[in-house]
């Protein structure tokens, strides 16, 4: 998750991890996650 983190900031152009941030990679993470097991996740 960290370099998930990092990642957002670093598109934000931003140095410093911020709490909108965490929330971001938070809510990518759970849509992710109800793609996968929901079996919708095809591209």
């Amino acid at each position: 998750m960290m370099s998930s983190l990092r990642t957002i900031a670093d598109l934000d152009d931003k140095i410093d991890i911020s709490s909108e941030h965490v929330s971001e990679a938070i809510q990518d993470r759970t849509f992710d996650h109800t793609l996968w097991v929901s079996g919708n996740g095809e591209c």
